[in-house]
């Protein structure tokens, strides 16, 4: 659920003309999404607004089913409204890094 998912990345690679599996071997090389936006000629702000409907029929998908309700769902688009820049340009971990949070909450996943 939220930014950062499997529907993030696919979104985000369909906006980009990319299957999933290439998008992520390119941020596994230490790009960011806002370079794979340049570099494959795309604006950023339809990669941004891809991410979010992507997000949005997820969240959508979860009040549907009762895992969420319709203020949680408003609340998280609002927290990814705040966070999308960050998303698309933060320079991701490497593959099976877990981070630094991973010693204060092991077993959880940042």
């Amino acid at each position: 659920r939220g930014a950062g998912g499997p529907a993030t990345l696919d979104a985000a690679a369909t906006a980009l003309g990319l299957k999933a599996a290439d998008l992520r071997t390119k941020l596994d090389a230490g790009k960011r999404i806002a370079d794979v936006a340049k570099d494959q000629g795309k604006d950023i702000a339809a990669v941004k607004s891809a991410i979010k409907d992507a997000v949005a029929k997820q969240l959508d998908a979860d009040v549907a089913a009762g895992r969420l309700t319709a203020a949680q769902r408003t609340e998280e688009l609002a927290e990814l409204d705040q966070h999308l820049g960050d998303l698309v340009n933060r320079t991701p971990p490497k593959a099976g890094a877990r981070g630094a949070g991973a010693a204060r909450h092991p077993g959880r996943r940042p």
